[in-house]
């Protein structure tokens, strides 16, 4: 993809309710799934993400985002009103991780992995 395609590229998403809504400009980072005891108690099973520079992601509804901090270097972002997992922060680096169940519809990331 030419990059003045990337920059133009956008996913959106947001939390159960709608409150929280996001946006994500240009290319998502590889998929992950987190299996650790933290991510399996907060979501009940795993935490799939993808990493994402944080100057590229709007967050619109933050009156509706509540923080957990769940160590001492790592926070995780949460729709207050409906409870969506939604982040895992290290504010300490230059991306978050951004849940990609979050997203309206399938991710670049996971679908264009997958071959007929």
């Amino acid at each position: 993809m030419a990059d003045d395609e990337s920059t133009a590229r956008a996913l959106s998403g947001s939390c159960l309710c709608g409150r929280v809504r996001l946006e994500v400009r240009g290319d998502l980072g590889p998929a992950d799934a987190c299996h650790c005891v933290q991510c399996r108690k907060q979501s009940g099973h795993y935490f799939a993400s993808a990493n994402v520079p944080r100057d590229a992601l709007t967050v619109t509804g933050r009156e509706h985002l509540s923080w957990h901090q769940s160590s001492a270097a790592i926070r995780r972002g949460f729709c207050s009103t409906c409870g969506s997992f939604l982040f895992w922060d290290p504010p300490a680096k230059d991306w978050i991780a951004v849940a990609l169940g979050a997203f309206d519809t399938p991710t670049p990331a996971l679908s264009e992995e997958v071959e007929p």
